[in-house]
């Protein structure tokens, strides 16, 4: 990543005592900046920090149930022109929208990802850093915030509540736009119906009447807020971090340790004999196996806490025929950073963090999770080849960029008692190899698959 303010301060002559893999750990993490366009944030939740501020798309819709899709993050990767992005891509932000509903997932277009580019001159930003945020914008309220960020943009008209191109507006003052009849409710609801009106004189009176109604009329308004922040994810900065080559070299020599004397007793049993001992080691050594009829949540959740298989037991689940290396491979390469919610590992080079350095290439067969190995399947089930995505409307083919990891839907406040909550194994998303298009123009769709844990 490029340096966020011209008061980021960097030694280019400092050194790095310990090596690190080539991999990004993106983080979610209490924003203590502000995550606006001008600052070009790495995201989760809120309203999109949008890159080009003309060209805003509408809202995109989930191809199985027709829904609008919950904006999920952002993310910010400039690429140089050795890593094939050329001055058009100096900035760089791609955005992930998601269907709620699990049983959409495993339907093309449910995960959608848009792709924004600039070049450094451009005409939304300057060609040097931002200075840093001012005070008056620090001593704003949250109300104000919200109030800046949702302003329409040179004529492009945001919706109130999600931060999409919108349409449709309210029939009254004509100044809040919105995205859908759903959000328009909600924002009436929790805001909109105590200051709506050309003076705002029905609205002060609308205010007065709620007030004089007591707490009645206040936990009336409170479930309105509940609903009203319920259709967007909270929101996080996404802190990158470089992942250390040693903490990941660790922790899959254990695993691989652990695997090898596994099946060296598995191959002097018998079968039944095989089967008992499996369902022994599954719960006690901590090696994965078959996913059926283990509950995806609790999977989920022992990864979040940094717990192996070990901890998850069901006692409904068929004892395996054989360990899945792709989650003992997860396991031992999340182990040391357990909360990370993005893996950025591309084919090309990554960008250092602190020093816009590119990476050195991956080695000649890299390892999945690692850069130019692809993903870090979470299972062996559901799998893609990389063959198999397709290729850019530039006709180049889409190579893999980076993963959203299940540890994010811990901090996005899902209830997974709900009938359908969202819920996925690993998202993965591949973009185009050369990073084609002219970002003036607008925004370009690319390529997400949402690998889904069995159950």
């Amino acid at each position: 990543q490029r340096p966020d303010t011209a008061e980021d301060d960097y030694d280019e002559d400092e050194d790095y005592d310990e090596e690190v893999s080539g991999t990004l750990l993106g983080f979610a993490e209490e924003p203590n900046r502000p995550l606006t366009s001008r600052y070009f944030p790495s995201k989760i939740g809120g309203k999109p920090a949008w890159l080009n501020l003309r060209n805003i798309p509408t809202a995109p819709k989930c191809a199985k149930c027709g829904q609008i899709l919950s904006f999920l993050m952002q993310v910010y990767a400039p690429r140089s022109e050795e890593q094939g992005g050329g001055d058009g891509a100096f900035h760089r932000t791609l955005f992930v929208f998601i269907c709620r509903k699990a049983s959409c997932l495993a339907t093309a277009g449910s995960v959608r990802v848009l792709r924004s580019q600039l070049p450094r001159v451009n005409n939304f930003y300057s060609s040097e850093p931002p200075p840093p945020p001012s005070k008056e914008e620090d001593a704003l309220t949250k109300e104000e915030k919200a109030k800046l960020e949702s302003m329409p943009f040179k004529g492009v008209h945001l919706c109130r509540v999600c931060g999409v191109k919108s349409a449709t507006r309210c029939g009254r003052c004509h100044m809040a736009y919105y995205c859908c009849r759903e959000h328009q409710t909600a924002h009436w609801k929790a805001e909109h119906k105590y200051t709506c009106s050309p003076a705002n004189a029905n609205g002060e009176k609308a205010e007065a009447e709620a007030k004089a109604k007591g707490r009645s009329a206040r936990r009336t308004r409170q479930k309105a807020w509940d609903r009203l922040k319920a259709l967007v994810f909270p929101e996080y900065e996404l802190v990158i971090e470089e992942e250390l080559q040693a903490d990941i070299e660790e922790d899959y020599s254990k695993e691989k340790k652990l695997l090898d004397k596994y099946e060296q007793e598995q191959s002097s049993m018998s079968k039944s004999e095989r089967d008992k001992e499996d369902q022994a080691f599954r719960t006690d050594k901590g090696l994965a196996g078959a996913f059926a009829g283990v509950d995806a949540a609790a999977v989920r959740q022992a990864i979040a806490k940094g717990k192996g298989k070990d901890k998850i037991t069901d006692k409904k689940a068929a004892a395996p025929d054989a360990p899945d290396r792709s989650f003992d491979r997860f396991q031992a390469l999340t182990r040391a950073n357990p909360e990370q919610v993005v893996r950025y590992s591309p084919a090309q080079a990554a960008p250092k963090k602190a020093h816009n350095v590119a990476i050195p290439l991956a080695p000649t067969k890299p390892k999945p999770g690692t850069p130019g190995g692809g993903a870090l399947w979470i299972c062996e089930k559901g799998q893609i080849d990389e063959k198999t995505v397709p290729k850019c409307v530039c006709g180049r083919k889409r190579t893999f960029e980076f993963q959203i990891m299940p540890q994010l839907l811990n901090s996005l406040n899902i209830d997974p008692s709900e009938q359908d909550s969202l819920d996925y194994g690993i998202i993965a998303v591949y973009t185009c190899s050369k990073s084609c298009g002219d970002g003036d123009k607008g925004y370009f769709e690319e390529h997400a698959y949402c690998q889904q844990l069995s159950k």
